[in-house]
């Protein structure tokens, strides 16, 4: 049985990573054998408490466990991290990088959309369809090619149900990718923490390691079959300090490409 290492973020959104934890438990992952690790960033005490207690009331449940980070390290820096704790290097496993305002909608769902990784072999990096709850798209895949990228589907409702072997990239809010390629993309950039997911404040970390992961021959993929729910913004406002990151972001992401020869934004 291979593993699934899973590592959620969680800003100050106690009540959306219960409902997170929760969800593996209402659709549990049958054919992998699964651990998850909350990266718990910069919390009160408050928060801090209201994390222990709700990892604790599943851990009769799930194979689970925290993390708290006393700094606002940013989603990359926490995944990292994470997947450092959960993932030893050479191991044929899969990950999977999430937000804490992700839940689990459907069975069988988390099963399948790691199966369809393994059994083909040049997909590298999976992203499903996702949904704010209510109906509303908020990843219905991402098409073009590493220079220009196009967002679909967005705050649509309804279909996307396909897939596209071919996407440049996929939404980092639930994010599949194979060890062996976290290990290849570690290996071919470092960084500390060393990870796939490039070190930026908020936003281009996992377009950056699709980009990556691209010109290193794997296929990234969106899978439009199975849908979960993000809610989006729930940790950080439209307009708030997240967004007003990016430009900075931009700017470590083309310089990170550059430096390794890949096609950017």
């Amino acid at each position: 049985m291979r593993d699934l290492n899973v590592v959620v973020v969680n800003y100050n959104t106690a009540n959306d990573l219960e409902r997170f934890i929760k969800s593996f438990v209402e659709f549990p992952v049958e054919k992998y054998r699964m651990r998850m690790m909350v990266e718990n960033v910069d919390p009160t005490i408050e928060e801090r408490v209201a994390v222990d207690r709700i990892v604790e009331r599943f851990k009769g449940s799930l194979d689970v466990s925290v993390n708290h980070i006393g700094w606002n390290c940013g989603y990359a820096h926490a995944v990292n991290l994470g997947m450092g704790k959960l993932h030893e290097s050479g191991r044929d496993d899969i990950l999977l990088a999430c937000n804490a305002d992700v839940e689990v909608c459907e069975a069988g769902s988390v099963d399948e959309c790691c199966d369809a990784l393994v059994e083909n072999h040049t997909w590298g990096v999976l992203g499903p369809r996702q949904t704010d709850g209510h109906g509303s798209l908020t990843h219905a895949g991402i098409t073009g090619v590493a220079s220009r990228k196009k967002l679909v589907g967005w705050r649509s409702r309804g279909g996307f149900t396909h897939v596209d072997e071919n996407a440049p990239s996929v939404s980092g809010s639930i994010y599949f990718i194979k060890g062996r390629l976290w290990d290849e993309l570690s290996d071919c950039f470092e960084q500390s923490p060393a990870g796939a997911f490039l070190l930026t404040p908020h936003y281009y970390e996992e377009t950056f390691c699709s980009d990556h992961a691209t010109a290193h021959g794997w296929k990234v993929v969106y899978y439009g079959p199975r849908t979960f729910i993000h809610r989006w913004h729930r940790a950080s406002p439209v307009g708030g300090w997240a967004e007003r990151q990016m430009k900075t972001s931009l700017a470590l992401y083309r310089e990170a490409c550059e430096s390794l020869g890949i096609e950017h934004e």
